[in-house]
């Protein structure tokens, strides 16, 4: 079924106006491809996107208080678990150069439709995707997923939201 443009908009403004009103934190990671492959051209994106955003997600458990937080991975995705389950492993065992990892149990991989969580981690990756394209339609819903990102005394950059590299 082919969906025109307005209802596409009208969709999105209901999925961001929803996440508006949700009690929710969000960490969105950004991997500038080329600009990661001129400083590590060694490294793999999808591996430096996890080990961000595992590093961010055990932090916020820690500042929180929270004991355990769990990882939830959408199934679909079967070429990555594999992958996923490696780099979890790794940071348990070995930890960031940050940080030992040890807030978070093993991911599990779910199908997306049952848990709420996967749809809306979506929305901001698809959101900071849209707006680092500078996509216009998108610096509203931007607004919205912006104020959602982890914050740590104020400071968003570095937290809830990383660019890397710069």
């Amino acid at each position: 079924m082919k969906i025109n443009h307005n209802t596409k908009i009208k969709m999105l403004d209901d999925l961001y106006n929803m996440i508006k009103d949700i009690d929710c934190v969000g960490i969105s990671i950004l991997i500038n491809k080329n600009g990661l492959w001129r400083k590590h051209p060694t490294w793999k994106v999808f591996n430096t996107a996890w080990i961000f955003l595992i590093d961010r997600y055990n932090s916020f458990l820690k500042e929180s208080d929270l004991k355990i937080g769990h990882i939830r991975v959408d199934k679909s995705s079967n070429k990555n678990h594999e992958e996923i389950t490696k780099i979890f492993y790794g940071l348990i065992d070995h930890g960031t150069r940050f940080q030992t990892i040890d807030r978070l149990s093993y991911p599990k991989f779910v199908n997306s439709s049952g848990v709420d969580g996967i749809q809306i981690a979506d929305a901001f990756a698809y959101c900071t995707f849209q707006h680092k394209m500078k996509w216009k339609q998108f610096d509203r819903y931007w607004n919205i997923v912006y104020s959602k990102l982890r914050k740590h005394q104020f400071q968003i950059s570095d937290f809830g939201y990383i660019e890397y590299p710069k």
